[in-house]
């Protein structure tokens, strides 16, 4: 019998890596450190996607206008152009479909993906109406109180 030893995508990033996309069959992934003042814009996204925040908050701007989502929470941002603005020092996760062609390009492991696979179909249509929803975690940091909800933001 053979075994391959096969490598997971990250293991040939090199140090510093941060902000390298990876992607699986249907969607991708990024983990970006961030700090009040970053702008991480999204331009034609093709669907909506997700932003996690990691110990910062963030204005969210999309064409339906902006909120302000709590340090900890979890956003679905509409499609179309969309800008994410933390207001502190954290991280930000994002995940996107594999319908958003510039990440797929510019995954790190873009070449392990060549051909769709039959039995991975990609997510319908959006759901919801136009907007960005965000739901605060329901996880707790210690020394951290839980927020109730996004407000729409504020100049």
């Amino acid at each position: 019998m053979a075994v391959a030893a096969v490598q997971p995508p990250w293991a040939f990033c090199a140090e510093g890596a941060d902000g390298a996309w990876v992607r699986a069959a249907n969607f991708a992934i990024v983990c970006r450190d961030v700090r009040a003042g970053d702008r991480l814009a999204r331009a034609g996204q093709p669907d909506e996607y997700l932003a996690l925040l990691l110990g910062c908050g963030a204005r969210i701007s999309t064409a339906s206008g902006a909120v302000h989502a709590p340090p900890d929470a979890v956003a679905i941002v509409e499609p179309g152009d969309s800008a994410i603005e933390p207001d502190g020092e954290g991280r930000v996760i994002l995940v996107v479909t594999t319908r958003s062609d510039d990440v797929v390009r510019e995954s790190v492991n873009a070449g392990a993906y060549r051909e769709r696979p039959e039995a991975v179909r990609p997510l319908g249509d959006p759901v919801a109406g136009p907007g960005t929803a965000c739901t605060p975690s329901p996880i707790t940091r210690p020394g951290k109180e839980r927020c109730a909800s996004c407000a729409p933001a504020t100049s």
